[in-house]
C-alpha cells in the first residue's frame, strides 16, 4: 500500500494492513514481549515481519501499527540471547530469516539488537561488546550508527522471567542458565512447541555448556520430528520413559491433549541483588 502510494485503492491497503497488524500484534504478542508460538527462533522471525512494517511506517512518517509491540519483542530477544549472541533454541526452529543481508549462525540473534537500540534509542538494548550489526547500517543508514554510538552499553539484568514465552533467567559474572516453563504457544495448539518443561540450557564463561538439542526434520522425517521434539531430547527429567504430553498420530504440529498434556508449572523468582533463584 505504501509502496503504490497515490494508486487507487493504496490507500484502502494501508488501512487495512494497518488494522490487521496491529490486531495480530496484540494476539500473538504478550506484554513481556514474547511470542505466542512458544518457540525462541520463531520469536525471531515474527521479530523481523513486524520490524519491517514499522520501517515501512517509519520511511512514509506514518504512525507505526506495531512499534510498542516491537520494542518490548526487542527487551525479551536481548534477555534470552546468551553471552555468545545465541537464541537458547527452545521450541522449533527452522532458521527463518526477513533479513539475511550477511551469513549468520542459525541461533544468532544478537545482530538485531544494535537495529532496535538505534531505532528505540534505548541502551537496554546495546549489549557491552557487541558490534554494530550491518542489519543495523543497511536498515537504519548513518543516523542509526550516530544513535548506536550514543547511547551507554547496559549489562542484561541479572535475572528476568517472561511467561508468555515460558523462559526464565538468571544471570551471574560467569554464568547463564535459562529454564523453560510455560505454555505450548499458539493458544493451546502448541504446533511449534516441544516436550521441554522444566529443561534447561547454560553457558559458563561466555560459551554454551548445556545446549538444547534443537530441531531435526519436520514433515519429512516423522521419526526424527518426535526424537526431537521430545522429553527424552531435553535437559529435563524423563520418568518411566513417559513423554511430558502425547505425540497425536498424523500432527506433527499439536501438542494439545487437554487431558494427559503436561501443564506448565508456576516458577517463582527470587532476586534478592546478591543472589537470585528461579525455580519450578
Amino acid at each position: 500500500g505504501l509502496a503504490l502510494d497515490g494508486a487507487p485503492d493504496a490507500r484502502a491497503w494501508q488501512a487495512l494492513a494497518c488494522r490487521g497488524l496491529a490486531t495480530e500484534a496484540a494476539r500473538q504478542v504478550g506484554r513481556d514481549g514474547a511470542h505466542f508460538e512458544a518457540s525462541t527462533a520463531y520469536h525471531r522471525f515474527a521479530l523481523e515481519l513486524m520490524l519491517a512494517a514499522h520501517l515501512w511506517a517509519r520511511a512514509a512518517d506514518r504512525p507505526s501499527p506495531v512499534g510498542e509491540t516491537l520494542h518490548r519483542m526487542l527487551v525479551y530477544l536481548r534477555n534470552y540471547v546468551g553471552p555468545d549472541g545465541c537464541e537458547p533454541a527452545f521450541g522449533d526452529g527452522d532458521d527463518a530469516r526477513l533479513y539475511p543481508i550477511v551469513p549468520r549462525a542459525a541461533r544468532d540473534h544478537a545482530y538485531l539488537l544494535p537495529v532496535g537500540a538505534a531505532l528505540f534509542g534505548d541502551p537496554e538494548l546495546r549489549a557491552p561488546g557487541m558490534p554494530f550489526s550491518e542489519e543495523a547500517a543497511w536498515l537504519g543508514g548513518p543516523a542509526a550508527r550516530r544513535v548506536w554510538a550514543w547511547l551507554p552499553p547496559t549489562p542484561a539484568p541479572s535475572s528476568a522471567s517472561f511467561p508468555t514465552g515460558g523462559v526464565h533467567i538468571l544471570r551471574s559474572r560467569r554464568w547463564q542458565v535459562e529454564l523453560r516453563s510455560g505454555s505450548y504457544g499458539q493458544k493451546g495448539v502448541g504446533g511449534h512447541a516441544h516436550n521441554d518443561q522444566l529443561s534447561l540450557v547454560a553457558w559458563l564463561d561466555g560459551a554454551p555448556l548445556v545446549v538444547d538439542a534443537g530441531t531435526g526434520r519436520y514433515a519429512a522425517d516423522m521419526n526424527l520430528r518426535d526424537r526431537f521434539r521430545g522429553t527424552a531430547a531435553h535437559s529435563t527429567v524423563v520418568i518411566d520413559g513417559a513423554e511430558q504430553s502425547p505425540f497425536l498420530p498424523g500432527r506433527p504440529f499439536a501438542l494439545i491433549d487437554p487431558h494427559w498434556r503436561a501443564r506448565p508449572p508456576r516458577v517463582r523468582l527470587e532476586d534478592t541483588g546478591t543472589r537470585a533463584v528461579v525455580a519450578g
